[in-house]
């Protein structure tokens, strides 16, 4: 890596469930003259001690030194979201991005809580029935139980390549995946229908339709 003039890297921390351990990893990402890509682990090692910004900070530093890598060829390091790790980039001056899989979780579960917040909203200002139907609330609750389907199966069982296959295998787990979407999409076209069909060709009040139709498409849209 001598010759690179800028280097990305990646590097997470994690303790392990079945040892009282934890491990920081750093590995490393760049295009050498020929234009190849290359990507190597530099480090994985044991971090004892609590995971302080301080003690993350200088473990990253004496990384880089070890390896010989000035901050200087550094171009970004991509990190989680944790408060310790920001701050510990920050000590340490190294440029950091968050990471998209880290992110995506938080948005994730932003938008199915404001699903249901919206929901809970619309259900308090307009109590009566006249206003808002009771049975309108089920397709936010078809909705919310085909996120927790769907969510239940990773991309390994659908694929078969995991340790374990389930209860029944991938054929099911495949099946079980279909029918969450399945219900997420006939949540989402009856929110639809209850917005056209019960509020805007009687020319009613949206809100409520909209509370309806809005709180199946943040769940929709959190998959």
């Amino acid at each position: 890596m001598d010759n690179v003039t800028s280097i990305s890297f990646t590097s997470d921390i994690w303790s392990s469930s079945a040892c009282p351990m934890s491990m920081l990893s750093l590995t490393a990402h760049f295009i050498d003259q020929d234009f190849k890509q290359h990507n190597v682990v530099l480090q994985c090692q044991e971090f004892p001690g609590s995971h302080t910004a301080e003690a993350l900070a200088a473990a990253f530093r004496e990384m880089f030194r070890s390896w010989g890598i000035p901050t200087e060829k550094v171009h970004v390091i991509l990190r989680d979201n944790a408060k310790n790790m920001v701050k510990a980039m920050k000590d340490a001056d190294l440029p950091s991005l968050p990471c998209m899989a880290h992110t995506l979780p938080l948005v994730v579960a932003e938008g199915f809580f404001t699903g249901w917040w919206i929901m809970i909203d619309a259900a308090v200002t307009y109590p009566s029935q006249e206003q808002m139907e009771h049975a309108f609330h089920t397709c936010g609750v078809f909705s919310t139980i085909a996120f927790f389907m769907i969510n239940a199966v990773s991309n390994g069982q659908v694929r078969g390549d995991t340790y374990v296959e389930g209860c029944l295998g991938r054929t099911g787990a495949r099946l079980w995946l279909f029918i969450g979407f399945m219900m997420m999409f006939g949540s989402l076209i009856a929110s639809i229908w209850i917005l056209f069909g019960g509020y805007v060709v009687p020319k009613k009040e949206v809100a409520p339709g909209l509370a309806v139709f809005f709180q199946n498409a943040f769940i929709f849209f959190s998959i």
